[in-house]
């Protein structure tokens, strides 16, 4: 057995094939070289001013050590190992553990002897792996060699999500042309974190009442897309606003005299003149609006009585928004009386 003292504090037992098989912890640097009494008993000096014999013990290390995720926590559980007095904890993160023959790739983090075979550690980062393992101690503070390492990752769980800004869209915007405004992220509140990441969510249009023809407003409810180590007992999604603008269209779709459709109607177009026979002595003017929530009126109504000659019929339309007005006019002429009509 090779018995090697380090800067760390710690006597090292080595054996031949290179495990380490035991520890013992004193308070300060050893430099010196350790010296075997006749009976097996090791003594060494320490930078803490004491002079410590050891005697031979060789403890196991603990078994059957248990690592379960909590939130931000891990509690860990082992069982009892005979002569042992008391436990040490050792922690590491990363892909993989670290070798448990080199502590120094390992944090302890009980300073103070732990009596129990259970150990809470607590005020972890979710989402990160973290590795431990349990070292035996004896009265005489002799040390197992480390236990196999166990890995757990903490969870964090959802507490709110942050809300959203309103989107304000207009009229006619589809539920796919929709899907491409709505953000790809929201940010998220965590129990017992300041931190507040952002997640992908997947927003529900189908499912909601979104109706891109009328003005008015509208929830869209959307599923958050969170890693595994973000839980969502409350089944908490995001939620966002959506207000269709009422419309600022003011334009005909189409003008019927007499229940036929005016042709050559183009909405972009105000001003129309027609010709009609003598017989036509009145006329019914009707209107549809390219938006269906704009309004139009006929002045003077949408009877109107021809006098012989030059006549005319003013339609008005006005926004759904108030905003936007504009007037069609009909100039209609009618003839006078021919031979053939008597």
């Amino acid at each position: 057995m090779l018995y090697v003292g380090t800067h760390d504090s710690n006597l090292y037992a080595i054996d031949s094939a290179g495990n380490m098989r035991w520890s013992f912890q004193t308070g300060g640097s050893i430099t010196s070289s350790a010296a075997i009494g006749a009976d097996g008993t090791i003594y060494v000096g320490s930078y803490d001013g004491h002079l410590y014999a050891i005697g031979q013990v060789d403890i196991n290390a603990p078994t059957n050590v248990t690592a379960k995720a909590g939130e931000r926590s891990v509690q860990l559980e082992w069982e009892v190992v005979s002569d042992a007095s008391s436990y040490a904890i050792y922690m590491a993160t990363g892909s993989e553990p670290p070798d448990t023959q080199d502590l120094s790739n390992w944090k302890p983090l009980n300073d103070e002897p732990l009596m129990d075979t259970s150990w809470l550690v607590d005020e972890l980062k979710a989402g990160t792996k973290y590795w431990f393992a349990v070292q035996a101690v004896t009265e005489g503070n002799s040390r197992s060699q480390l236990s196999a390492p166990v890995s757990a990752t903490p969870y964090a769980v959802v507490k709110a999500v942050n809300d959203l800004n309103t989107l304000e869209i207009s009229k006619h915007i589809t539920s796919d042309q929709l899907a491409q405004y709505l953000p790809t992220e929201v940010s998220i509140q965590l129990h017992n974190e300041t931190l507040e990441p952002d997640v992908g969510v997947n927003w529900e249009i189908v499912n909601s009442d979104y109706n891109p023809d009328q003005s008015g407003t509208y929830w869209i409810s959307g599923s958050l897309q969170l890693p595994e180590y973000y839980l969502n007992p409350d089944k908490l999604k995001a939620k966002l606003q959506v207000r269709v603008l009422p419309g600022s269209n003011a334009k005909l779709s189409e003008i019927r005299i007499n229940g036929k459709i005016l042709e050559n109607f183009n909405p972009d177009l105000f001003t129309y003149y027609l010709t009609v026979p003598y017989s036509m002595d009145r006329v019914t003017v009707t209107a549809s609006t390219y938006d269906s929530s704009a309004s139009y009126e006929v002045i003077g109504g949408q009877e109107a009585v021809l006098e012989i000659g030059d006549n005319s019929i003013y339609i008005q339309v006005i926004s759904e928004n108030e905003k936007e007005e504009r007037t069609y006019s009909l100039y209609i002429e009618r003839q006078l009386l021919t031979i053939t009509e008597i």
